[in-house]
């Protein structure tokens, strides 16, 4: 399995794309899923071809928020099972030895108060299939209070519902190596707020 998941918020910037292009042409991955794109149908494929990867699925943008690309290289076998603005589902035939996984790239809603409906998805999600799972994105949720630095304390409610889920749909966190949070936002004086909202997570199997 090797996939990138880039949450970019938006590829109008030059200076992005570019630096999309590098990481895919160092790491050569299988599948690119991207992240709020901010783009409709007919702008992604520039992006599809400076990356190398003409085929895919990508689901547009809505009024210029949110959008989601997943892009794949022309000799992998990708089949779609669902694809909606929070999440594409795929299952990957890998073309050296035929060994068959599952893709989800999810975007999970940012309102608190819909909170719930990312983890239903999720839940809904996981009994589809008994292949081997890889799910990654953005879940727009902590799991505990370590992976959140300023701002006003995130309820421990809020958290565990989070944790809970990802334990029903037997999944682990898979780690990663770089810097502690994968998101950030200036709150005037108040300084800044840091969070880890991006992560893959991988079934047992």
């Amino acid at each position: 399995m090797s996939a990138i998941c880039w949450n970019c918020r938006g590829l109008g910037n030059p200076c992005t794309v570019k630096a999309l292009q590098k990481v895919v042409l160092e790491e050569d991955p299988i599948l690119v899923f991207i992240i709020e794109t901010k783009f409709v149908v007919s702008e992604m494929e520039g992006i599809k071809s400076k990356l190398d990867r003409q085929q895919g699925l990508v689901v547009p943008s809505i009024r210029r928020g949110g959008g989601l690309a997943l892009l794949w290289r022309r000799s992998t076998k990708v089949d779609i099972q669902t694809f909606y603005p929070r999440h594409i589902d795929a299952i990957v035939t890998e073309e050296h030895n035929n060994r068959k996984w599952r893709f989800t790239g999810f975007y999970g809603l940012p309102e608190i108060s819909k909170r719930v409906d990312s983890w239903r998805l999720l839940e809904e999600l996981s009994t589809r299939s008994d292949l081997p799972w890889l799910c990654m994105g953005d879940f727009n949720e902590i799991l505990n209070l370590g992976e959140k630095v300023g701002g006003n304390l995130r309820p421990e409610g809020q958290m565990r519902s989070f944790r809970e889920t990802v334990n029903r749909c037997n999944l682990r966190d898979m780690g990663y190596i770089g810097s502690d949070f994968t998101w950030s936002r200036r709150l005037g004086d108040r300084g800044w707020v840091r969070e880890r909202l991006d992560r893959a997570l991988v079934s047992s199997s």
